[in-house]
């Protein structure tokens, strides 16, 4: 059980880590560029990825893959941390759709 487990993790966040050959990825850059998004460089999404993507599969192998209470312990803390983060940088995040509309009143 803790082999699929562990597959299914490295393939998920393995396979979002990897931006070369992400066909979607790049299709979705395409459309966030033409219509003025700021999106990232391969460079400034790899900084992404490591600052986002590996502390959650870090925190997901302690959870499920890691044997023992303490490692269970550090990916609850981990993961409690991650998620309180995302919080904050969604409440200090402005919408720029928003910010137009509140530009015109």
């Amino acid at each position: 059980m803790a082999y699929l487990v562990a597959i299914s993790l490295g393939s998920v966040f393995c396979g979002a880590i990897t931006y070369i050959g992400n066909g979607p990825t790049f299709m979705v850059k395409a459309v966030a560029d033409s219509a003025g998004v700021a999106m990232p460089s391969f460079g400034g999404y790899v900084v992404w990825t490591f600052r986002h993507l590996v502390p959650t599969l870090v925190a997901m192998t302690c959870l499920f893959i890691a044997d023992g209470l303490l490692w269970t312990i550090v990916g609850v803390v981990l993961a409690l941390a991650l998620a309180t983060r995302a919080i904050l940088f969604a409440r200090a995040h402005v919408h720029p759709i928003g910010a137009e509309i509140a530009r015109r009143r």
